[in-house]
Formats: C-alpha cells, structure tokens, sequence
C-alpha cells in the first residue's frame, strides 16, 4: 500500500476488504470500482471493511490514479 494512498490515510491495512461504499453493499472488486464514479473523486465517501472478522467503519477519500 503506497504511503500516499487514501486506503493509507483511511488507516486500512492489507487484508481488510471493504464490504461496503456509501452504504452500498459491495461483493466483489468490480463492484467496488463501478461505485468509484468520477462525481466522487475528492468527495469523502464512508466505507465498511471486514477485518479479522470485526466490521470497522471509516472515511476514504478518493483520488484519481494517473495512467500509467
């Protein structure tokens, strides 16, 4: 996880997987990024992650990843 990252700054760590985008149920990745619309670039979203089986609640902010 880069040290800039909004996942960093939201304090989530590797493993945690976000079971929730503005209490919009998430299943899986690519329900995760059709969530992410561009209206929500730098607006803060609330997210739910599960995390050794105990659900944590926290802001994201998300950005704009550069083309690489």
């Amino acid at each position: 996880m880069e040290d800039s990252s909004p996942a960093k700054s939201a304090q989530l760590y590797e493993g945690d997987i976000i079971i929730e985008f503005n209490n919009k149920r998430i299943n899986s990745s690519s329900d995760l990024f059709k969530s992410l619309h561009k209206n929500l670039i730098l607006k803060p979203a609330k997210i739910k992650v599960l995390r050794r089986n105990k659900i944590k609640e926290a802001e994201i902010l998300p950005v704009e990843r550069p083309v690489a």
